[in-house]
């Protein structure tokens, strides 16, 4: 942790210290499920060209067939040659089977991890805010003295001209007329000033990783009928291994 982090409240140290944990899982979940669509593009690639290479033996196989002048051992070496790469290809689709399981496995770990990850940041955002108001303390102070100070005019206004206008609008005291006048003020002042979370000194502690947008958060109904369903799945493809 370093200087800037020490002097901050405990609540957003322990706030930031969680978000950084659910931050490391994320990314090592998307770091999982990156290496995984890799993997699948290569077997997927490699049983399509397995694929094409015993369709071409077949076509080749089927050519000599035609020609009376082919030898049988040719004939013999191109379709041994198509079994071969079709056996080749359906190991390679058992092979797709299995990482596709895992990798939809890997995209639900990546959907927990997520909404995790948001919720820890939420909890940073929270925590700071609600430090810095504790931390405002006697610079309210201008602004009380002010209010109190206007809420004292505006009931002197009443006094002296036995009606004020704050009254005809409706506000039942000097004090709650003073307070939306401040109310109105503030709003203002607010909405003039510019805001950038990833500029502030102690939100941007709090790095948001990337590849978020490439996941959708989960819900916990929605994990338990994934779960389910690979559980499932699973238990078919190890049937299948069993069965080949």
């Amino acid at each position: 942790m370093n200087t800037h982090t020490t002097t901050l409240p405990q609540s957003v140290r322990d706030a930031l210290e969680t978000h950084q944990r659910h931050r490391a899982a994320f990314e090592s979940a998307r770091d999982k499920v990156a290496r995984l669509r890799g993997d699948l593009q290569k077997h997927t690639k490699a049983a399509d060209a397995a694929d094409a290479e015993a369709l071409s033996a077949r076509n080749d196989a089927a050519a000599l067939m035609r020609d009376t002048g082919a030898s049988m051992k040719q004939i013999r070496d191109l379709k041994g040659k198509e079994r071969a790469a079709y056996t080749l290809a359906e190991d390679y689709r058992a092979i797709i089977a299995e990482v596709q399981l895992a990798l939809e496995e890997a995209e639900l770990e990546a959907g927990l991890a997520k909404g995790a990850e948001s919720a820890a940041y939420s909890g940073v955002a929270t925590a700071y805010a609600e430090g810095l108001f504790e931390a405002l303390g006697d610079s309210l102070a201008p602004l009380q003295h002010a209010v109190r100070a206007l809420a004292h005019a505006y009931g002197r206004q009443a006094v002296e001209s036995g009606g004020a206008p704050w009254e005809q609008r409706g506000y039942r005291s000097a004090l709650d007329a003073a307070l939306a006048r401040a109310h109105s003020a503030i709003t203002a002042s607010v909405k003039a000033a510019t805001f950038d979370a990833s500029r502030d000194p102690v939100l941007s502690l709090a790095e948001r990783p990337d590849g978020l947008a490439d996941f959708k958060v989960v819900s916990p109904a929605t994990k338990q009928i994934k779960l389910a369903e690979f559980a499932r799945r699973a238990d078919a493809l190890r049937t299948g291994v069993r069965n080949a």
